[in-house]
């Protein structure tokens, strides 16, 4: 177990392999646990790390009742004061659902410092979040079973990491991605206004002295949040430094469900050289098996 100490508190990560540095950043329902197949996949040529956010997994929890880390500015500032802190002036960001907003938002504050940027499951705006899924209570084994397409005895490690969620946590991120009040906050009267990413993505491509490549990748199948279309993605769709792909059989986690897939893709993209192949030529690819006689 590694951890660092951001203001008088505990932030757990693990690191593997060597290289340029890629830093994982997990969704609401999980922790940085779920990453390790990938970490594993990427380990030959990058250095990946795989933090826990605020209120999740092995990171502190906020005990004071207004829980003012787990806003989701306090989120995005946590991914900047953990890069500092070990050092790192630039990284690859990977981001998943709730993980991926802040991947997005921290690139629109700080785009010299993200070279590459991906979002998996991204609500990309946040009417695309089904957040009653989560908002329940604390995540259980039947809604991780809906949200990987298989029974979650399969990914015990995810099912238990889940249950470390400080429920707060998940339901004051989740509201601010809707555009629900968050506890004790009143707005009556006034219409949800949902987190619309598009703008900060803009920002980081429309950026004229950088060069950050964005890919989203998401499940066709993923019932927490819908995938974005072409309508929707608007002035992002078309242009030459991003990329959406929709993979057809995954659901919430395709890290997991399309574990052997997912990682082609990933490390293809984050090795990919746009002076030599553009971006729109990224493919997922099955897996090659070797005939037998």
């Amino acid at each position: 177990m590694s951890a660092i100490t951001i203001g008088d508190d505990l932030v757990h990560y693990e690191v593997l392999g060597r290289g340029r540095p890629v830093i994982l950043i997990h969704g609401w329902l999980g922790s940085w646990r779920y990453w390790i197949p990938t970490m594993q996949h990427l380990s030959m040529k990058f250095r990946s790390y795989a933090l826990d956010l605020w209120g999740f997994g092995d990171t502190s929890k906020d005990p004071d009742q207004a829980k003012h880390k787990y806003r989701f500015d306090e989120q995005v500032k946590l991914v900047g004061d953990f890069m500092d802190k070990l050092g790192i002036r630039k990284a690859a960001l990977v981001g998943h659902a709730l993980g991926a907003a802040i991947a997005i938002e921290f690139a629109a504050r700080n785009p010299d410092r993200v070279p590459r940027l991906v979002g998996i499951s991204t609500p990309v705006t946040g009417d695309l979040l089904r957040e009653q899924m989560i908002l329940g209570g604390t995540p259980s084994s039947a809604l991780l079973g809906k949200l990987v397409g298989r029974d979650v005895a399969n990914y015990e490690a995810l099912d238990t990491e889940a249950k470390k969620s400080d429920r707060e946590a998940l339901h004051i991120t989740a509201r601010y991605i809707s555009g629900l009040p968050a506890p004790g906050e009143d707005k009556s009267g006034q219409e949800p206004t949902p987190i619309d990413l598009r703008p900060s993505l803009t920002r980081i491509l429309e950026n004229k002295g950088l060069s950050t490549l964005c890919l989203l990748i998401h499940g066709q199948n993923d019932p927490l949040v819908a995938v974005c279309d072409k309508e929707h993605l608007g002035n992002l769709d078309g242009h030459p430094r991003f990329v959406q792909i929709v993979l057809e059989t995954s659901k919430h986690f395709p890290m997991l469900d399309s574990a052997a897939k997912f990682n082609r893709l990933l490390l293809e993209f984050l090795e990919l050289d746009p002076s030599i192949r553009p971006l729109d030529t990224l493919r997922p690819k099955e897996q090659w098996r070797r005939r037998m006689r």
